[in-house]
C-alpha cells in the first residue's frame, strides 16, 4: 500500500464515532447470542499499526434512550427483591443481585414467585459530577423511581404504551434531579406486573449525568492529526430490533454533523455504516472518500473491516434485502 493508506506501515488512523466505541456485531431481541470472543475495530487497528498510531474519539452519541447506569458508578451493585401481589411489601419471596438493571421476565419471574408479582430494585450510586442528572423508566407493567426517597420518575400512575418489550411495554418516561459531586444516593425502583394476560414483564432503568463537554471538536482534532479518519456510525438495538419498525432511515443524533465535520478536516475520511438496515447517506456521501456498509458483521468485525480497508479482500457480499430510494432527488 502507498504511504498514508490504511495498510501502510506507520499509518496514523483516527477511529471516530459512537459505533467505534461500542460496535454492534449482532441484532437485538431474540437474535442475541454470546460470542466466544470479539475482535473490535480497535483491536484490529492496534494490531496492524501499533497502539501509538491509533486514536479514539467518540464525537457524539447515537442513543435513543438514557443509558443503563454505569456498573462502576454503583456501590455494591443492585439488589432485586420479589413480593406477591401488586405492592412491593410484606414477605420477600426471592432476592438476587445484578450489575445491569435492565430486567426482563418471560412467564414466571423465578422459583417461588407467583405470576402476578411486584419487585424492588435498589442500589447506591456515586455522583461523579455536580449538575442535573436524568433518570428514566421503561416497563411492561408499572414502575416508579425514587432517589433518596424523593419520587423522580412516575410510570405507575399513567402508563403510555410504546414499542419496548416487543410492543408490550411503555414509552420512556424521564425525570431530573440536581445532585452534588462526591455524594452517594439511594436509587429505588418499585415495579409491579399489573396485567395477568401479559406474558412479558420487565423494567429498564436509565441514568445519565450532566454533559460536561462537546465531543465534536475532539473528534475533528483527532481526524486532523491522522492520515486516515475511520468514522464508524450507525444504530443500536434500541433503534432496530424485533417487535417494532424504524420511523425513518436517517442517522440519529449528531452523527451526520460528525461525519461532515471530520470530512471537512481530513479528505481521507472513510465512513463505516454499522447497522442492520438501510441508512440515508445523501446528506454527506459526496463529502467523504469512501463508504462501507458492514451491516451487523459478527464477532470478527475488526479483522474483516481491516481486511477490506487494507485491500486484502474485496467486499463482494450481497444483501439479504433491497434498499430503494423512492425520491430520485434524495
Amino acid at each position: 500500500p502507498l504511504p498514508g493508506t490504511p495498510g501502510a506501515r506507520g499509518t496514523r488512523s483516527a477511529r471516530i464515532g459512537p459505533n467505534a466505541v461500542a460496535p454492534q456485531v449482532q441484532g437485538g431481541g431474540s437474535s442475541i447470542v454470546r460470542p466466544r470472543e470479539r475482535v473490535t475495530p480497535e483491536d484490529a487497528l492496534r494490531a496492524q499499526f501499533g497502539a501509538d498510531n491509533v486514536t479514539l474519539a467518540q464525537g457524539c452519541d447515537n442513543e435513543r434512550y438514557l443509558p443503563l447506569p454505569d456498573p462502576q458508578a454503583v456501590v455494591e451493585g443492585w439488589t432485586v427483591r420479589y413480593f406477591a401481589g401488586n405492592r412491593p411489601e410484606g414477605e420477600v419471596l426471592r432476592k438476587h443481585a445484578t450489575t445491569r438493571p435492565g430486567l426482563f421476565w418471560f412467564g414466571l419471574a423465578g422459583r417461588g414467585v407467583p405470576f402476578e408479582f411486584s419487585a424492588t430494585v435498589e442500589g447506591r450510586g456515586r455522583i461523579a459530577a455536580s449538575g442535573t442528572w436524568d433518570f428514566s423508566l421503561m416497563n411492561s407493567g408499572r414502575a416508579r423511581l425514587f432517589v433518596d426517597g424523593a419520587r423522580v420518575v412516575d410510570n405507575w400512575t399513567h402508563v403510555e404504551r410504546g414499542d419496548s418489550y416487543i410492543g408490550m411495554g411503555s414509552t420512556e418516561v424521564r425525570g431530573a434531579l440536581a445532585l452534588q459531586a462526591g455524594s452517594e444516593v439511594q436509587v429505588r425502583v418499585e415495579y409491579c406486573r399489573d396485567d395477568a394476560r401479559a406474558g412479558i414483564a420487565g423494567v429498564r432503568i436509565g441514568m445519565r449525568g450532566p454533559v460536561v463537554h462537546d465531543g465534536l471538536p475532539e473528534a475533528v482534532a483527532a481526524a486532523r492529526a491522522a492520515d486516515i479518519a475511520i468514522v464508524v456510525v450507525g444504530l443500536t438495538p434500541d433503534w432496530e430490533s424485533e417487535g417494532f419498525d424504524r420511523a425513518g432511515i436517517e442517522l440519529p443524533g449528531r452523527q451526520v454533523e460528525l461525519v461532515r465535520a471530520v470530512a471537512a478536516d481530513n479528505p481521507r475520511t472513510i465512513v463505516v455504516l454499522n447497522a442492520g438496515s438501510g441508512i440515508a447517506i445523501h446528506p454527506w456521501v459526496h463529502e467523504v472518500a469512501a463508504v462501507l456498509h458492514v451491516g451487523l458483521p459478527g464477532q470478527a468485525f475488526g479483522d474483516g473491516l481491516l481486511d477490506v480497508l487494507c485491500g486484502r479482500v474485496s467486499p463482494t457480499g450481497r444483501l439479504p434485502y433491497t434498499v430503494t430510494i423512492a425520491n430520485s432527488q434524495a
